[in-house]
Parts: structure tokens; sequence; C-alpha cells
């Protein structure tokens, strides 16, 4: 009985995983022919209020240089972070629109600031937030720093070691906040247009959540219903023992 008991959970998987074997691939939906090529949106980010920036300012003079930098004496660089009005506030510069810009845009607008009291000054912009969390079912659940500012879903979810073999991959939830609100969209990892999609591209703090199959469901609720059963099989036996017990010492006296 107890063999019986510990084969039922991999014959539950085996059977409703036959269900689910043409789902488990990518792209088996209007696939990409070679020869195709497939023109993708604008990757690039856009500032939001709370991000963390980092700005260096160069001149050609160190000694200027360094009135329009936050001190930091391992690398002369300070992060900045995006007001609720969209500004950061550089020294010597002041207040500067940063929300709704690529970093490269916020550089030369800098850049140009700067120049009205240095000649040929550089700019460097980085942005050191970006980060995207994958969960539900994937090997590694996990918040994922990027250091670059560009990630594909798929990459996030390489990170996260790919979908487990109970992932849907016909139905993975983005999350996304766009203009103070949360939208949520659906994506197709069976379909080959999913590069088109224009939520292919990540952004800060989006959330991949992998939706689980029927054959995770079922394994659950067997999982949930066998413990239940066993819950009560111990009950009933701890009840009959206690019972013999009072049974016995009624009998012996």
């Amino acid at each position: 009985m107890k063999k019986l008991l510990y084969l039922l959970p991999v014959m539950l998987i085996l059977l409703t995983g036959c269900k689910t074997k043409e789902n488990l691939g990518y792209f088996h939906n209007n696939t990409p022919v070679a020869e195709q090529v497939v023109t993708r949106a604008n990757w690039q980010l856009k500032i939001e209020p709370g991000d963390e920036l980092s700005v260096y300012i160069n001149t050609e003079l160190p000694e200027l240089t360094a009135t329009f930098n936050l001190p930091d004496r391992e690398t002369d660089t300070k992060s900045y972070f995006v007001d609720k009005q969209g500004y950061i506030n550089l020294p010597k510069v002041g207040k500067v629109k940063a929300e709704g810009l690529t970093t490269t845009q916020l550089a030369e607008e800098v850049t140009r600031r700067v120049a009205e009291f240095a000649e040929a000054p550089t700019v460097r912009v980085e942005l050191l937030n970006f980060k995207v969390s994958v969960l539900g079912e994937v090997q590694k659940p996990a918040v994922i720093k990027v250091p670059t500012e560009r990630m594909t879903v798929l990459e996030a979810l390489s990170e996260a070691g790919d979908l487990t073999v109970f992932g849907r991959r016909d139905n993975v939830t983005l999350i996304r906040e766009e203009g103070g609100e949360v939208t949520y969209h659906r994506l197709d990892l069976s379909d080959g247009d999913l590069i088109k999609s224009p939520y292919y591209y990540l952004q800060q703090n989006d959330v991949i959540y992998v939706e689980p199959n029927d054959a995770r469901r079922d394994q659950a609720e067997y999982s949930v219903n066998n413990s239940y059963k066993i819950q009560v099989v111990s009950a009933i036996i701890s009840g009959a023992s206690v019972i013999a017990s009072l049974v016995i010492a009624l009998a012996v006296k």
C-alpha cells in the first residue's frame, strides 16, 4: 500500500504531463522564417521619478570638474535621485529636468548647461536602479539587477533559470507601472511575434509572473487531498489506540 502511495504522484505527473507536452517549446506558433527581418521597438529606457542616476561631469580643468560633482573619494561620482517633479539637482548647474528623457538625452542637456561655465565638457549618465522581478513557475524566482539599460523578457526568464515544465508558455503576465497606474499585459512565449511586442523589452521595476499549468494544479490538488486523508487516518488510528488502551486498562482492573 505504501509503495502505491509513493507511485501515485509520479503517475499523476506522467499522465498530466502528456497533456502539456506540446506546450513546452517556444515560438512554435508563427515561427519567423530565417530571412525575415523584424523591426524592433525602441528599447531605450525613459527616466522616471524615483530613479537613481549616476552623473559624472568632466572638464579640461580638474579644479573646475570638482565643482560640478558631488564628492566621492573612490569614484568621483555620486548618485542623484529624481524627485517627484522629475528633476535632479546638480552642483553649480542647479535643477535639470530628467523625467521622460533617456540617459543619453539627459547627458546632452547637462552638457549644454555645463558649457555655459566651461569649455568642451563631457557628461556620463547611468541608470543605477534598473531591476526586474521574475516569479511563478520558474527555476529560480528572483529580483534581477540589470547592469545595462536593456533586457528582454527572454533574458529575464533565462536569468531565472527558465520556466519549469509546469509553467504556461502561452500565458505569461507582465506587470508594469505606467503613468502612475499598474497595468497587466499577457505575453505568449509560443508565438514568434513576441519580439514585435512593445513589452518584449523590459522597463524599471517590471514584474514577470509565469502562471502554473493544469498539471501543476492537479499535482497541488492531489497533494492537499492526500495530506488531508493522511491526517484523518492518523487521527482515527490515534483515537483507536487511546480507546484500546482504556479498554485494556479497565479489563486489567
